[in-house]
Order: C-alpha cells, then structure tokens, then sequence
C-alpha cells in the first residue's frame, strides 16, 4: 500500500514538471516566432518600402502559424509607420501569457497573470 501511495505521488509531481516544461517550451516558439517575424518584417520594409499587413504574406508554410502551430500571429499596422506583432495561443490556454507582443520600436510585452520574466525568459 505504500508502494502505491508514493508512486502516486511521484506521478503526481513528475506530470505537474511536465506541464511546467510544456509551458515554458511553448513560450520559447512564441519568443522565436515573433522575432523571427519582425526580422521578415524589417527585411520586407528594406526592399518594398513598406511593412506587410498580413501575416500569412510573411513566407511561413502555414500562414499565420508558429512552425509547431501553438501559436497564432496578427500584425497591427495602426500605430503608424510602426508595427504591432502578436501571437496569442492556438489550441491551449496559457493564463500567465494569454499574448506576448514585439513592435518596431523592439519593444517586448505580454498580456496575462504571469510576469515578464515568465513569458519573455528574463527579466526587462
């Protein structure tokens, strides 16, 4: 009986690692997305003299989607000459990064119950 009572509970904390892991993993994509992003966006400006509107005009086989599709991206062209980059969760909810954001001004943020550290890996 006791045998079972700690495999129980070294299920128990093994899976909630796993889960920290996923997270933490699937916000380092979002990360990579993003600047990957603005980098086609810049290198885009540099030859058309313009920023693209549409994420799907980026060159990524999906469209829209981060390489692994756990994430979704929007571009927000209103704030002027600048760019807006957001990528919001597709698929799962992530309540510490609901959206992580990256503008031209290399400017980083997020939105959620987490902290910077959390959702960009290190502290502003």
């Amino acid at each position: 009986m006791i045998v079972v009572a700690v495999a129980a509970i070294l299920a128990v904390l093994s899976t909630a690692g796993y889960q920290n892991y996923l997270e933490r993993a699937r916000r380092s994509e979002a990360r990579a997305f993003l600047l990957e992003a603005a980098a086609r966006m810049e290198r885009y400006r540099s030859t058309q003299g313009a920023y693209i509107d549409e994420a799907a005009k980026l060159g990524y086989a999906d469209g829209a989607l981060s390489p692994e599709k756990y994430y979704t991206l929007e571009i927000d062209l209103n704030a002027g000459p600048q760019y807006l980059l957001t990528v919001t969760p597709n698929g799962f909810v992530d309540t510490d990064c609901t959206s992580l954001t990256y503008n031209s001004r290399k400017q980083k943020g997020f939105a959620g119950d987490g902290s910077f550290e959390i959702c960009w890996g290190r502290r502003q």
